[in-house]
């Protein structure tokens, strides 16, 4: 609802009037969505200069290019946004909002201070409840003047004037504040604040470098508002840990009413999560709830990027987009400090942009994010600062604006190179004219200016990605009018001329600062609406959460005015709705728990809503989820992987081969109606076996041929009846990839005595098998009455990516023979398979086999007259290759005949493949040393690049640190350019070319139609498929889970997926089934999903590699 009160009211009521009267304007908008606008328009004339000096500079301060901040507030009531801007080695500056985008510098009549202090992040706040916005300034650098370094806190006194009041309120801290985050973490009405602190930052000539400087009094601090004080709280909160904080935002993101924090952590220090839990403390809960972050993490926001009524996070990193700036820049990743920081209880720390999906609660009540930049195509931005998510478009989807440069390419690995040469000859020189004399000042020795001229200085353009509402984004900034190269760092946003949009400015190092005015509203799809919220005194009030419902969807923000990177912008919650001119409902969830609820509102306008206004909320009459978690059933089997460095012999190895294994099988082993289930063990881990007992719950059956045979890795398992004495007995497939002893390859067949009681019968009943095995599938492939079976071939171990066979083996009175070569030559050498099903894809009665695997094609092989027999080309599968994980069938159009789900890698990784540009694997000893060097190509602009940069590629390869002799020439080179010499066309040689899972449409077993499945289930590898009919309503629907840990150092986990259930429309069309309906969300390595029919009726068993098996109970 909507009040008049004061001035500022009014100017926002008589804006609604103008908007209303032209609401009925819906030209498209022709130009640019942003307008960029200069000081002769604006009267802004601030300059972010930085000049490197004698005792200040690059070498001294690695954070003296960080640039400063902007803030976006009305500090004079007036209805209009004015903006104050954070001076590093100039002073701040304060302008006062005149309309039509015409500012007025009232910097020195306003009281504000220039003491010399260097200015790092602003944020504007009623810190006193007045009514009038305060400004809190925050300062870092020069180590020898802690005064310089005092935060600034200016108190508006309502007149247009401020005075710096820090001290009185215990905020002039000066342990090198970043930024500071105001939010009300105990719900108590005032504005507490989280102070960013970062240690000492010596660059190498700092006299401070060499010492360990991460210590607890340079840590980030939460400071408790009393009223008219803050008290330090910090320890007690449990916020006290040691990092080089860098930026923070705070949101509540399990939604449970209390605000979380979350920090950006710089360097190899883990950032951290913050847990709200409603007593005054806080909870750290980064490793359980994300599965990897961000390496040197910078700005960080807030925002529910696909409407779900969930924050999601985005924090920046600073690796380059492009492959030459990707290669020159940056070094390799270092395995063994990796693999410290993880082992030492820190995190998965990867060079890359982060945008965390906030999958909600899973059945423990733990919150968990899923990392989906890769797909999301803003995970490489470069030197990249300041993330803000909001919807500068009105179309109802928020997008994310990313800042870009720095003033120098202090990473630059040839530069850095130089410089290091350029020192210490310098130093040298010095020593031998000077032998006598002590250097106490490298900087009287070393020309500053000279070594800081040897690093390249390169603008970037900033990035602006548009939301396409399927957790996918489109570069835009140069559509946008985004795309002026700079070095930017502080940005906000804010509705600077009160026209319905969202306004952009940015602050610039050695330029004025952009201010883009944004086209959107007024124009064709560009109706939004506002929210301001209020407390009982009518004073501006953070941290109140507004969800908009209508037409069947819904949006939701919460207000604050701390975001992305030393700034704030304005705390209005604002909406773009696209066409949509009425809302059905808001509702604006207050701190206190209230609620207020606003019914058929129409858009172009802006509300002002009161906490007063709000009553007790109607509780949720939610239902049980579909399925439940089941953890006391017996059950509690953990795979266990053993050690083992796969990277020590194939050290460009794209993800581990030797942790494939979470094999499984289900079969009524005792006869007594009831499933029982067999689980895989990992390498020197006896399998086991759980048997259902009269209460339903299950008890481990252990078996001493099980564990006499732990030293074997078992992959996939089957229950099948192979002596036909009507019990079933287990086939057990080896594989993995550390032994050499090609005994350790040997398949086993444990033989049931009719009680459940196993025996190795392997010698007698099996042939002899080397091949490293994945799954079984068994089919009486010959028609004579008994179960035959298929053994598929995982790797050729230690020689990635050369193929192996799969096996058929015939069953013959027991005894299993292979005739592979006289009945599926195809097989031979076929590739590295992960799956396969018996299926009749061509509708002639007899199950035909349709084999998927790692680099390989969908590979369909047709049973004729008991041969089977190659029928992919004909088909038109041979180019659909990708890295296929699973398959399973359905019909998923009630046509008859079957359809096939297939898993592959996602969309959601650092490899991209396409038919036009596939992802490639070349093996070949290519420095002729005995041994097999492997090399992975990627594409960009239609040229062919390795993946691995000069470093890791040389380390397997010696040869190329000799033929490049520096970085760029390494950056600069192609991939045939790098290895034509080493005789490149005559490596054996794979494509991918699609990484997306796809359902394939059965056209009457003629032809195959793929079809993408839906992002969702795109944001991570799909190891395995449920296909069910979960709802009832006549149309197949499936489970999904899966995801690829074991990645290479350089490459993120495949992370990001919780399984999920997708309902069909018997249209060959899915949609996702919310996870808290649901009640399905698992965050583990699943290999297997399995269906388990038990006296409680229906279970879902979910079997991962190295975790806990999980039950749900359907």
């Amino acid at each position: 609802m909507i009040k008049n009160i004061s001035r500022k009211s009014l100017l926002i009521l008589f804006t609604i009037i103008i908007i209303s009267c032209n609401s009925n304007v819906k030209s498209p908008l022709s130009g640019p969505v942003f307008t960029s606008l200069d000081a002769t328009q604006t009267n802004i004339d601030f300059v972010n200069s930085i000049k490197d000096e004698r005792n200040a500079n690059i070498l001294i301060y690695e954070s003296f290019y960080n640039g400063g901040g902007v803030a976006i507030g009305d500090i004079n009531n007036d209805g209009l946004q004015d903006l104050y801007f954070a001076g590093n080695q100039v002073g701040d500056k304060l302008y006062l909002n005149q309309g039509d985008f015409v500012f007025k510098d009232i910097t020195d009549s306003a009281g504000i201070l220039n003491k010399g202090g260097w200015s790092s992040g602003v944020t504007m706040v009623d810190i006193n409840n007045d009514g009038h916005l305060d400004i809190y300034v925050c300062k870092t650098l020069y180590d020898e003047s802690p005064d310089l370094r005092k935060n600034e806190l200016y108190i508006n006194n309502g007149n247009g004037t401020f005075t710096e009041n820090a001290a009185k309120w215990g905020l002039d801290d000066v342990w090198r504040t970043m930024d500071s985050v105001f939010l009300d973490y105990d719900n108590d009405g005032l504005q507490d604040v989280f102070i960013v602190n970062q240690p000492p930052n010596p660059g190498f000539l700092s006299p401070l470098r060499g010492q360990n400087w991460l210590q607890p009094q340079f840590s980030c601090r939460l400071l408790k508002n009393k009223g008219n004080v803050f008290e330090d709280v910090s320890e007690q909160a449990g916020v006290l840990q040691k990092g080089y904080g860098l930026s923070a935002t705070a949101s509540d993101f399990n939604n449970d009413g209390h605000i979380d924090i979350y920090v950006a952590n710089d360097y190899d220090t883990p950032d951290f999560l913050y847990i709200n839990q409603g007593d005054g403390t806080f909870t750290n809960e980064i490793n359980e709830s994300m599965g990897h972050i961000s390496y040197f993490s910078m700005g960080t926001d807030a925002g529910d990027i696909n409407n779900d009524g969930l924050s999601d996070l985005v924090t920046l990193d600073m690796v380059a987009s492009d492959n030459y700036r990707l290669k020159a820049n940056m070094s390799g990743m270092n395995p063994d400090k990796f693999w410290s920081i993880v082992n030492a209880g820190g995190h998965y720390q990867y060079m890359f942009n982060t945008l965390q999906l906030n999958h909600g609660l899973d059945s423990d009540g733990q919150l968990k994010f899923g990392d989906i930049a890769q797909m999301s195509d803003i995970s490489r931005t470069d030197w990249s600062w300041s993330p803000l998510i909001a919807d500068f478009d009105n179309d109802g989807h928020k997008d994310i604006f990313i800042t870009n440069g720095i003033k120098k390419d202090l990473r630059n690995n040839d530069a850095v190179k130089k410089s290091e040469k350029f020192f210490h000859k310098k130093i040298q020189e010095f020593a031998q004219k000077n032998p006598d004399t002590r250097i106490r000042d490298y900087l009287e020795v070393v020309d500053y200016n000279e070594l800081i001229d040897i690093l390249p200085s390169k603008k970037l353009s900033n990035f602006l990605f548009h939301n396409t509402a399927d957790l996918t984004f489109t570069q835009k900034q140069e559509e946008w009018g985004l795309a002026t190269p700079s070095f930017s760092s502080g940005a906000a946003y804010g509705d600077l001329d009160n026209d319905g949009d969202l306004d952009l400015i940015v602050s610039n190092v050695d330029a004025p600062p952009f201010i883009y005015k944004n086209n959107s509203s007024g124009h064709e799809g560009g109706n939004f609406i506002k929210i301001k919220t209020e407390n009982e005194k009518g004073l501006n009030l953070n941290g109140v959460k507004v969800t908009l419902e209508y037409n069947g969807k819904k949006q939701f923000a919460e207000s604050r005015s701390s975001r992305g990177f030393y700034s704030s912008s304005d705390n209005t919650v604002h909406f773009g709705t696209n066409d949509v001119t009425n809302i059905e409902k808001i509702l604006v969830d207050w701190p206190n728990g209230k609620q207020t609820i606003l019914n058929n509102v129409k858009v172009n306008q802006t509300l002002v809503v009161n906490i007063k206004e709000g009553i007790e909320p109607v509780p949720n009459s939610s239902s049980e989820p579909i399925f439940v978690a089941d953890n006391n059933n017996g059950i509690d089997f953990s795979h266990q992987e053993n050690s083992y460095d796969d990277y020590a012999k194939e050290l460009l190895l794209p993800h581990k081969m030797s942790t494939q294994g979470g094999g499984s099988a289900v079969g009524d082993i005792n006869n007594d109606g009831i499933d029982d289930i067999y689980f895989s063990g990992a390498k020197d881990q006896a399998g086991a076996l759980y048997v259902s007992g009269p209460s339903g719950k299950y008890t481990r059956f252990n078996q001493n041929d099980f564990e006499r045979d732990k030293s074997y890795e078992d992959m996939g398992a089957l229950f099948f009846d192979a002596d036909n004495d009507k019990d079933l007995d287990l086939y057990v497939a080896s594989g993995g990839n550390e032994s050499e002893d090609l005994k350790y390859y040997q398949d086993r067949l444990y033989i049931n005595d009719g009680n459940g009681n196993f025996s190795n019968k392997t010698q007698k009943h099996l042939p002899q098998i080397t091949i490293s095995g994945s799954k079984v599938r068994q089919n009486d492939i010959d028609g004579d009455g008994d179960l035959d079976l298929l053994i598929c071939g995982r790797q050729n171990p230690g020689n990635y990516p050369l193929p192996t066979s799969s096996l058929i083996l015939i069953n013959e009175g027991g005894q299993f023979v292979d005739k592979t070569s006289e009945i599926a030559p195809e097989l031979l050498d076929l590739g590295m398979v992960t799956d396969a099903i018996w299926s009749d894809f061509d509708k002639d009665g007899i199950k035909d086999l349709i084999v998927v695997g790692e680099w390989m094609p969908l590979t369909f092989l047709a049973n004729e007259n008991g041969k089977l027999v190659d029928k992919t080309s004909g088909l038109g599968m041979q180019d659909k290759t990708g890295w296929w994980f699973a398959i399973e069938e359905g019909d998923f159009d009630n046509d008859g005949d079957m359809d096939y789900l297939i898993g592959n890698l996602g969309l959601n990784y650092k490899y991209k493949a396409s038919p036009e540009e596939p992802f490639e694997v070349y093996a070949k000893d290519f420095d002729e040393n005995g041994s097999l060097d492997i090399v992975l190509s990627y594409y960009e602009n239609g040229i062919s690049y390795p993946v691995r940069g000069r470093q890791c590629s040389s380390e397997q390869m010696p040869f190329i640190k000799d033929k490049f002799k520096d970085y760029d020439a390494f950056a600069s080179s192609s991939l045939t350019e790098v290895y034509q010499s080493t005789g490149l066309n005559d490596a054996f040689n794979l494509k991918a070319n699609s990484f997306a899972s796809v359902l394939i449409e059965n056209v009457e077993g003629k032809s195959f139609v793929p079809h993408t499945l839906p992002n969702y289930t795109q944001i991570s590898s799909i190891n395995d498929f449920l296909v069910q009919d979960f709802n009832n309503d006549g149309f197949l629907d499936f489970l999904y889970g899966g995801n690829l840990f074991n990645a290479e150092v350089e490459t993120a986990k495949n992370d990001a997926g919780v399984g999920g259930l997708m309902l069909g429309n018997g249209k060959l069309q899915f949609n996702i089934y919310p996870k808290e309906k649901s009640g399905f969300l698992s965050d583990k390595e699943i290999k297997e999903i399995l269906n388990l029919n038990n006296k409680e009726g229906q279970k879902i068993i979910l079997n991962a590699n190295n975790a806990p098996v999980q039950t749900f109970i359907f």
